[in-house]
This record gives structure tokens, sequence and C-alpha cells, in this order.
């Protein structure tokens, strides 16, 4: 690809900033790893990447600085287009020219392997300084001794919440996993003897309501009725924050450490209220946000637990970024289904993925308001899993079956649709009926169905019994 304007404009080639790297320290080394670096981050990311990248290089004041930022763009199509190079050097110069080193702190050397880091780029060894034998270096070799001797893993809940990292508690709206949430919270706070039949140590919590605020007051009570328990080893914060923002992070553990004075565990209820406007598809924002939990996490000696979203394809798992999950020591997911809630472990390193417990939402009447009425919320109670129906066998009933799920998604239909719907699919079938009949097999498959509990009919009515969609009682 042809390249233009290599010097930039009115900036001397020889020009190197103070507290930037030097022309002496341009090494090899260090050529090489900006080279890894910018490898490693696609000159197509989007528009906020792509100016980080341009002025972190340009802070660090390099001789060929420039020409350096410049080729890394011209690998794009998304900030580069031969067909309008006029406008996209422009454009570049713009950017360049733009550059104040007074607002550029956190730009540099730091931040482009963050950003790269971002992008599965590793440091380059070659750029480690080398210590002699005996010397002042802080690595700790162990051997296989000492591994041996290493302490066993402490768990917060036992073989379910690990005392240290951190953990995702997820599940579509509507699901419970605020209320799921709580209830852990509670249950570590003041050292009930065990959740769900996992014992529980008791630690010290911090709990970040930045969602559904209104609620927590009942809720409170609700967990204190149902358990018989009072909550007083639990801390709330309810102002909104923006856990990228470093200074954010700063003052949010200044507030919490008074209640968290050793070790403790903070929940984030939840992630997308945390971080307000953020791309949680973005890699960047993403990786801001992991960096942050880590940061509660190493603070407080402690885990983080972040309270988030599914997608809308809830097969999915997880809402945004992949590198969420990969960051994350464990997961717990909670369904919702019409035979039940439950809750299972989605994610929990060098142990069994298999653990899962049913959980329902009991109602309870917690005081009355100003005019007299009652004001209820909801409890977590362990119940038994509800066992899915069985597949049905028929032919016609699997076929059937299909085409009501299809035609159910988003509610649920009269039972003239639901026989016109059964029709068509058995007459576009391998082996359809005679025509003249296929009405007649459409309402014995969906008599079968209703008989065998694969659909529901409520007032004429017919919906598959897979999904939900009403809210919660409270």
């Amino acid at each position: 690809m042809a390249k233009f304007n290599q010097v930039p404009p009115n900036t001397s080639e020889t020009s190197c900033p103070i507290n930037a790297i030097s022309p002496a320290q341009v090494t090899a080394s260090v050529t090489k790893a900006l080279e890894g670096m910018l490898d490693a981050i696609p000159a197509d990311c989007d528009r906020k990447v792509w100016l980080t990248v341009i002025w972190s290089i340009q802070k660090l004041g390099l001789p060929s600085g420039y020409k350096t930022a410049l080729e890394w763009s011209q690998r794009s199509d998304r900030h580069w287009t031969l067909e309008n190079r006029d406008h996209s050097q422009a454009d570049f110069d713009r950017v360049w020219s733009e550059y104040r080193a007074e607002g550029a702190e956190k730009l540099g050397w730091d931040r482009l392997e963050q950003t790269a880091a971002l992008y599965g780029y590793r440091p380059s060894t070659t750029l480690t300084t080398k210590v002699a034998p005996g010397g002042n270096n802080k690595l700790k070799v162990l051997s296989a001794g000492d591994v041996r001797d290493l302490p066993d893993m402490e768990w917060i809940i036992k073989n379910l919440i690990p005392n240290i990292g951190m953990c995702v508690l997820y599940g579509p709206s509507m699901s419970g996993k605020s209320f799921l949430a709580l209830d852990i919270a509670f249950h570590i706070s003041e050292g009930v003897a065990s959740w769900f039949g996992f014992p529980c140590r008791q630690t010290n919590v911090a709990y970040l309501a930045l969602e559904g605020q209104a609620g927590l007051k009942k809720r409170l009570a609700a967990w204190e009725k149902q358990n018989n328990t009072r909550v007083q080893r639990a801390s709330f914060l309810v102002d909104q924050i923006d856990i990228r923002r470093e200074a954010d992070i700063a003052e949010l553990v200044s507030a919490l450490s008074p209640h968290l004075p050793e070790k403790g565990v903070v929940f984030i209820d939840t992630l997308n209220q945390a971080a307000p406007g953020a791309d949680e598809n973005s890699s960047v924002d993403m990786g801001l946000m992991i960096r942050a939990c880590k940061q509660l996490s190493d603070s407080f000696n402690g885990v983080v637990i972040l309270v988030h979203h599914t997608g809308k394809d809830v097969s999915k798992g997880l809402r945004g970024h992949s590198s969420l999950i990969a960051a994350i020591d464990f997961a717990i997911e909670v369904k919702r289904t019409r035979q039940g809630r439950e809750w299972s472990i989605g994610k929990l390193k060098d142990e069994k993925d298999s653990i899962s417990r049913g959980v329902e939402l009991v109602v309870l009447e917690v005081g009355k308001d100003s005019d007299g009425d009652p004001v209820r919320s909801c409890a977590v109670q362990e119940t038994s899993i509800f066992s899915e129906p069985k597949k049905p066998t028929g032919k016609n009933q699997i076929i059937a079956l299909a085409a009501l799920k299809v035609a159910t998604i988003a509610e649920p239909i009269s039972a003239e649709e639901a026989y016109e719907k059964i029709k068509v699919a058995l007459l576009d079938s391998d082996s359809p009926p005679e025509v003249d009949r296929a009405r007649g097999r459409a309402k014995e498959a969906l008599a079968g169905l209703i008989k065998g509990g694969f659909v529901t009919s409520d007032d004429g009515l017919i919906d598959t019994t897979e999904s939900v969609t009403e809210p919660d009682p409270l």
C-alpha cells in the first residue's frame, strides 16, 4: 500500500518530548516490542481505540513516531481508504496535531501494552532487566516441593464460592438473580451455617445496589423474616459510580475500607449499572471493567461477585465481550421456566460444573404502608428442581410441538391458530397425511401434547411450557 506524508506537518524528525523515550533508548528490543503491540491491535478497531493508539505513540516521542502511527493506521479499511486517501490523510494529520501533552497522563507505553493485551498480546521477555543470581530479583521460582506445601483452597461457601477471585451471577430479566444474590450476601455476612446445604464462612459483605434500589428495604425485611436472622454485618452503597474510572474505584475502596477491614466480599448489582454508557461488547470497555473488579478483589483480599444479564439469546450465556467469561473464576447461572427456577454452576475453575438446585421465591408480608395496606416482597427458598417433561414419541406430536414452539415465542395463540400451524407443519413433513385428514390429525396431536404436559391450554390459549415472560410478583 502506498504511503503518504511520512513527516508530520510542522514537526521535526528529531523532536523528543521530555519524560518520553529518548533516541538513545530506542533499542531494537523496544522497536520490536512496539511492532508486536501494533500487530496485535487491529487497525480496524473503533475510533476511540484508534485515537488512543495514535496519541500513545505520539507521547513516546520516537523519531519515527509519526511514520509508525501512520503506517499502522494505513492497514485499516475503516480509517484509511485509497479511494479517499486525501480525506484519510487529512483526518490523520488533524488527529496528530490535536495531541496535547497536558491531557495525556494515561497515554504512552503502558496504555499501548494494556490495549494490546486485550487482543492477546504478551510483553516480550527480552525487555526484562536481567538480575545476577542473588541480586535484587522480586520473582520467586517455586520447586515442586514448594507447590506441595502451598495452602489448600479456601472457601466462602464450601465447594461453591472461593474466598478470593471474581464471580458472575447471571440470568435473564425477571429470573430472580438479584433475590438470589442478596440471599448469598446475607448468608455470608451473618455467618448462617449453610446456603443450600453448602457450609458458609462468615465474612463481611459490601453490596452495591445500583439497580432496583427502591425495593432494597423490602427485600432486606423479607430475608430477615424468612431466615429469622437480623442482618448486621452487611453494608450497602446505592450511589452511582463508573468502575471504568480509576478515580471512582479509588473513592469506592476508600469508602468501603472501614466496613471490610481485613477481607470481604463485594457484590455489584448490576455490572451494567456500574459502568453507565459502557459498550459491553467492546473489548476495551469490558477490559476496564474486569481490571476494576480485580482491583477490588486485591484491595479487600476477597471475592467480587457481579450480577449480570444474559443477552437476547439466553442460550449464549453472559451478555457482552467474551473476555468476561475468560476472566472469571466461577459463574452461577439462574434460569426460569414454567416449571420453576433453578441455579446451577456455569463455571468453577478446577471443580466439576455439575451443581444445581431448585429455587422458589416465597411472597412475604413485611409491613404496612401509610394507608394501612400490606407491603410485600420475596425471599429465596430451596425447592426441588422440576424435571422437564418427557419428549413426545408420536411422529405427529413431535412435528406439532416443534411448530408450536416457533408460533408461541412472542405470546400464546388461540386453539384455532394452533390447529392451522400444526396442519401446515404436518402437510410439509416427509410423510404428510391426506389433505382432508390433516386437520383431524392436527387436533389429535394437540390433544396429546396437552395431555402429556408439553403445552398448556388456558382460557382457549395454547402455549408451550419452556419459556416464561410474566414478571415477578414483587
